[in-house]
């Protein structure tokens, strides 16, 4: 299998670099100009320097490849001509260099942040079908508002050469050491009676670890059943942004024995994942160690 990875130089992306390169894949990468110098140095890796507005770079990362993890893009904070500009039209940019160039299939990274509010405000067990956001003012409702249009570039491609697409819609990602997650805890640590309060222990949250994440991306870009559907890719339980800070670290590797969940109440519902997929969370908040993700029986693409 033929691979091209954006935003291998990411949170993400380069966790699922490392995934497909112990999988023993050979792996072309589109990175920025600069960044390059973060990436392995392994012979399987080739590297091509560029940005989703580079059309001819995009091309010529495309050409030869049976699979695309679409993973770059601008996270929320940017300003909204700038998330436009990159996760909309880039996204469009990279759909529309896979349909020229016969790629079988589009992974795209998109954010349960999609949801309309009205969804998920004291609401559990949102499925793929809820409706989207369609406006917004905060940085999180404006980062939304580009997935949502990111999403209906791709699926708006049309029929004629366009490669099958797979929606990927995952919450807050955590488990390393230096990912975005730690500004969560440290905002909590700097407010202590805020965490301590009662509001912060009954609000939940359904975040997902980055290895049960990076399993559900190669079951994306693997399962012929993915093929042009969206998928909600999160952890198997809720916990509460107190229980969060009282451990010493948001990640999985030096966790304590664990607060309480709530594995019952899931705000997203993954049981589409589940049983089109195979998708199946296996780190638990709070464990001390998490299992080795292995998909021993693959299933590539036809």
């Amino acid at each position: 299998m033929r691979i091209l990875l954006t935003g291998a130089t990411g949170f993400i992306g380069s966790a699922l670099l490392k995934r497909l390169l112990t999988d023993r894949l050979n792996v072309r990468v589109l990175a920025l100009p600069g960044t390059e110098t973060s990436l392995p140095r392994d012979h399987r890796v080739q590297v091509l320097a560029g940005a989703l507005a580079d059309l001819p770079i995009l091309d010529r990362a495309t050409r030869g490849v049976d699979v695309v993890f679409h993973l770059a893009g601008l996270l929320p904070g940017n300003a909204p001509a700038r998330l436009a500009q990159v996760n909309v039209e880039g996204t469009q940019n990279v759909a529309h260099a896979c349909a020229r160039n016969g790629v079988r299939r589009l992974v795209f990274a998109s954010s349960t942040s999609v949801y309309r509010d009205s969804s998920y405000l004291f609401a559990t067990g949102i499925a793929e079908e809820a409706p989207l956001r369609t406006l917004g003012t905060t940085d999180i409702e404006l980062y939304g508002l580009s997935k949502v249009a990111a999403e209906r570039r791709i699926v708006e491609l049309g029929p004629n050469g366009r490669p099958d697409y797979v929606i990927v819609r995952a919450p807050l990602v955590y488990g390393m050491a230096d990912g975005p997650d730690k500004r969560l805890i440290n905002a909590m640590r700097t407010r202590p009676l805020l965490a301590a309060s009662r509001l912060m222990a009954i609000r939940t949250m359904q975040s997902v670890h980055i290895h049960d994440l990076v399993q559900g991306l190669v079951l994306a870009g693997t399962n012929p059943a993915a093929a042009n559907q969206a998928f909600n890719m999160a952890g198997a339980e809720l916990f509460s942004p107190r229980d969060a800070a009282q451990l010493q670290s948001f990640t999985a590797d030096i966790f304590d024995d664990g607060p309480v969940t709530h594995p019952d109440l899931l705000r997203y519902d993954i049981r589409k994942a589940r049983s089109e997929l195979g998708y199946a969370p296996l780190v638990r908040f709070g464990q001390r160690k998490h299992a080795p993700v292995a998909l021993n029986q693959r299933r590539r693409l036809r």
